[in-house]
């Protein structure tokens, strides 16, 4: 008896084409679930930088003005040159409003009271 000696080739584990599809539609869809989110989040972080933004420029002011007596700085130029110490602008509550100083505001306690 003569033993045939084969030799078997090893089996290559390939994907098939609905396989691939398969997954290139779940990745589809995972990607439309996030897209939305990530925008939300897009619209947030910029949302976040205006206030942050706000609040800069509004410090600003609030050092400029305790650094200068009260002034605000003149927020127009005139000749080309800007006037940072424009008298209208102290003190005239027409114009701008009171600036809020801290005795301003009250606080109540827990028990509804007002104090100052």
């Amino acid at each position: 008896m003569i033993e045939r000696r084969t030799e078997r080739q090893p089996i290559l584990s390939r994907f098939t084409l609905i396989e691939l599809l398969v997954v290139i539609a779940i990745i589809g869809v995972l990607a439309a679930m996030l897209l939305p989110v990530l925008s939300k989040a897009r619209d947030k972080a910029r949302s976040v930088v205006c206030i942050s933004n706000n609040k800069q420029v509004s410090m600003m002011i609030e050092f400029y003005i305790g650094d200068v007596d009260g002034y605000l700085p003149r927020p127009f130029a005139i000749s080309g040159q800007y006037d940072w110490t424009y008298d209208g602008w102290k003190n005239n509550a027409d114009i701008l409003g009171k600036f809020p100083q801290s005795t301003d505001f009250q606080s109540s306690d827990q028990s509804g009271n007002n104090s100052r």
